[in-house]
């Protein structure tokens, strides 16, 4: 196994009959299971093999936190401008004069007190795997799927499952749409929170740090549409420059061209005895 497949480990590492281990479990990850032995079934004189993952999932890594959010409900949108108009704003200008500071941290509190007494609060759980973009009606179709596939009515399952993937489309949108409109705004405080929550794409199927993801471009279609202006601007000055294998930036040209152009070269020693081709390649990374 090790010459015909070396890509492939190994996991079972515990006897399963007396000394000898004769049930091998192959997989192409690393470091994907550990072994353990438990008892025979029945009169078997086998032993069981317990395999158990050694990935742990992202919402045990992390703890669970929790955050304070308000309830902005009818009636208290209708309750707080109420509460402004009976204020006596004079009252609380006329204590700090010409001292704007004062006058902003007072007018501040004093609009955050007003908040705090119409506006009621809730305690909101955030688990470490949410995505942003699940909302409190997804939630609870998620939990009637639950119900449904407990209780074995298959038909109910299928008309969830249909009307989940309706909502998850929606709100999926919702949330590119809000994304986009706080880009609009320039509000980069707000986009800076919501693209944390984005998740990278890790390079290795068992990453284990942070050079193992792949960098989240946050200004790729900025830098791609600034791209192809620069591009227009240099490329008819240094056309006659360039190598007559460049594919990369050539009209009509692309990947396809370059691979066609490579094996044909890589076959062509085949015409010639005691010929080898040697090939490099070169990965350049490049952040955006």
């Amino acid at each position: 196994m090790k010459k015909t497949l070396p890509n492939f480990k190994q996991y079972v590492s515990c006897p399963t009959r007396g000394e000898k281990t004769l049930y091998l479990l192959y997989a192409n990850v690393k470091d994907a299971y550990s072994s353990s032995p438990l008892h025979p079934l029945g009169r078997s004189d086998h032993n069981l093999v317990h395999l158990n993952p050694c990935y742990v999932p992202l919402v045990k890594q992390q703890p669970v936190t929790t955050r304070t959010a308000r309830r902005w409900s009818e009636e208290a949108i209708e309750t707080l401008p109420g509460c402004f108009e009976v204020t006596v704003w004079q009252a609380l200008c006329e204590p700090h004069g010409e001292d704007i500071d004062g006058l902003t941290k007072c007018i501040t509190d004093y609009i955050n007190f007003c908040v705090d007494c119409n506006v009621p609060t809730r305690t909101v759980h955030c688990y470490s795997n949410n995505k942003p973009w699940v909302t409190r009606d997804i939630k609870a179709i998620l939990n009637a799927k639950k119900r449904a596939f407990r209780a074995g009515n298959r038909e109910e399952v299928k008309t969830i499952q249909v009307d989940l993937r309706v909502k998850i489309r929606e709100a999926k949108e919702k949330y590119r749409r809000k994304l986009k409109r706080q880009l609009q705004q320039n509000n980069m405080r707000k986009v800076r929170r919501q693209l944390e929550r984005l998740v990278p794409v890790p390079k290795t199927p068992r990453p284990s740090g942070s050079k193992d993801y792949r960098p989240v471009a946050l200004t790729s279609h900025t830098m791609k549409a600034l791209q192809r202006l620069v591009l227009e601007q240099l490329q008819p000055v240094v056309k006659p420059l360039l190598d007559s294998l460049q594919f990369a930036y050539q009209p009509q040209l692309g990947v396809e061209d370059a691979i066609i152009y490579l094996l044909n070269r890589a076959y062509a020693h085949l015409d010639k005895l005691a010929s080898t081709v040697r090939v490099m390649f070169f990965d350049l990374v490049l952040g955006s």
